[in-house]
């Protein structure tokens, strides 16, 4: 998704920043799926649980992997990256880790009711997008109308495919006491919520398109392309799909999207 930023505004992509998203993210998962692994009731495991423990040593080697290639990518990180890092790890942290005083005890940020959806897609929009925008030869242009249109855009999208993730943990959320939407709402409205926001993140690239600098007519296209394929994805997800159905043909969703931004502006470009 960060490179597909670079693709949309036409920019070189900065290569260490590139680097450290990926191995800080696979760091962050990593750490997110084995931290309190064993303080859950064995009995609450999902098909995810049961697979982290199995391979519990596995997972920390590939930690240990991702902490080196964050902290061999930070290194050669511009100074202003680093400070604008800081909003993003915090949250990042304190997501999965409590750390919010709460009377005699702390809690997370993902246990704050009707927050989880909003905290993900804003810290991945965040560096997703601003943070590649700081390496742009106009970075320090924080008013621009075509960053804060893709920031936007980029995410409602996050958010549409957000809120399936909680539609597959409906029943871990409801014995731990997370009010998320599916709980709240049902399953089926939380499924056209989730489609609001997908339509809104086409109306916005649309906007993007038309008022903006960055948005050409064949990368709105591969955006609209996107989101035909995201659909169909959205209304399949139930509590009894499979955990890679979520790991695989939902994040992939993001996979599809680059992709076809990327065959937008090295193929169609050419031809339109």
């Amino acid at each position: 998704m960060a490179y597909e930023t670079y693709l949309i505004a036409g920019a070189s992509p900065d290569t260490p920043l590139l680097c450290f998203i990926y191995f800080a993210s696979l760091l962050l998962y990593g750490f997110h799926r084995i931290h309190g692994l064993f303080d859950i009731d064995i009995e609450l495991y999902s098909t995810r649980h049961h697979w982290a423990r199995r391979r519990y040593s596995w997972m920390v080697g590939v930690l240990a992997i991702a902490l080196t290639g964050t902290l061999v990518s930070v290194y050669f990180l511009e100074r202003s990256l680093l400070l604008a890092l800081i909003p993003a790890a915090l949250i990042s942290v304190a997501y999965s880790v409590p750390a919010l005083p709460l009377g005699q005890r702390t809690m997370r940020l993902r246990d704050i009711p009707m927050v989880k959806i909003f905290l993900i897609a804003g810290v991945v929009s965040y560096v997703t997008v601003m943070l590649p925008f700081l390496t742009f030869p106009s970075g320090n242009d924080l008013v621009s109308a075509d960053l804060w249109m893709l920031v936007i855009s980029r995410f409602f999208f996050l958010l549409a495919i957000t809120i399936p993730f909680d539609i597959r943990d409906v029943r871990f959320d409801r014995e731990w006491g997370v009010q998320t939407m599916p709980l709240k709402y049902g399953i089926k409205k939380a499924k056209r919520i989730a489609l609001v926001f997908l339509f809104l993140f086409l109306g916005v690239a649309g906007m993007h398109y038309l008022l903006g600098t960055w948005m050409s007519l064949p990368i709105l296209m591969a955006l609209a392309a996107s989101l035909l394929a995201t659909v169909p994805v959205i209304l399949q997800a139930s509590p009894k799909r499979s955990e890679y159905y979520y790991s695989l043909v939902l994040e992939g969703t993001m996979v599809v999207q680059f992709a076809l931004v990327y065959g937008s502006v090295v193929w169609l470009s050419d031809l339109l």
